[in-house]
């Protein structure tokens, strides 16, 4: 029959079935290996849609904070198994409502998810092993000195990583002006060791990196006070 006669009779949904190759509804077969397909094709989308994109099976957080040489001399797995420790650790203080972080933005679950969400990309790069080779050695430094208990050194080291020993961290437009004699203007470019700030991916994972310190200060303080953040 006519997909559209009058307008009475206009059936939208049939219409829709014939311009993506379908069968309309009630229509006999008339070929058993295009209707055999057609529903092959029916049940996978609706498994997609059931079931969403595929996702990786991400294994259970650690609960114990291994060492170093259980990795087999890889930095970005050590990196990425403290990372993942240390966000454990701040979810079982959450569930606990641990004095140490009460009334702090620890203490917000919203906090813990913004900084997962900003740390996957990271984790990521850390599973491949596909880490930059300028910030994976300052990274570990940082990592390994807070798996040390020195989160002042560990703090340090983000500091250093962060703001660095760079003069300028942004472009800018500078200039003078002399009697009689113009103006001159002149560009103070950015320096190139200020460049890791310039993702702003990279400066989420490392603001939520810097997070992850103070919680693995209150999970396992040090008995040297002197080796704290001052908070």
């Amino acid at each position: 029959k006519p997909a559209f006669a009058t307008f009475d009779t206009f059936d939208a949904q049939d219409s829709y079935r014939r311009a993506h190759g379908k069968r309309p509804a009630g229509e006999p077969d008339t070929d058993e290996e295009s209707s055999a397909t057609f529903s092959d094709d029916a049940k996978k989308d609706v498994a997609k849609e059931k079931t969403g994109p595929k996702r990786r099976k991400l294994s259970p957080p650690p609960r114990d904070l291994r060492v170093q040489s259980e990795f087999e001399g890889s930095t970005q797995l050590y990196i990425r198994h403290w990372i993942r420790w240390t966000l454990a650790e701040w979810r079982r203080l959450l569930g606990e409502r641990s004095p140490e972080i009460e009334g702090t933005a620890l203490a917000r679950e919203g906090t813990l998810r913004e900084t997962e969400q900003h740390l996957q990309p990271l984790l990521d790069q850390l599973r491949e092993e596909c880490m930059s080779a300028e910030l994976q050695p300052r990274m570990h430094r940082m990592v390994t000195l807070a798996a040390a208990r020195d989160y002042a050194g560990a703090n340090q080291e983000y500091i250093s990583l962060t703001v660095g020993t760079a003069k300028w961290h942004q472009d800018f437009m500078n200039g003078e002006a002399r009697h009689n004699k113009g103006f001159n203007m002149r560009k103070v470019f950015k320096d190139k060791k200020a460049a890791i700030l310039d993702s702003d991916e990279a400066k989420a994972f490392l603001q939520a990196l810097r997070r992850l310190i103070v919680v693995a200060q209150k999970a396992r303080p040090s008995e040297d006070a002197s080796r704290h953040i001052s908070l």
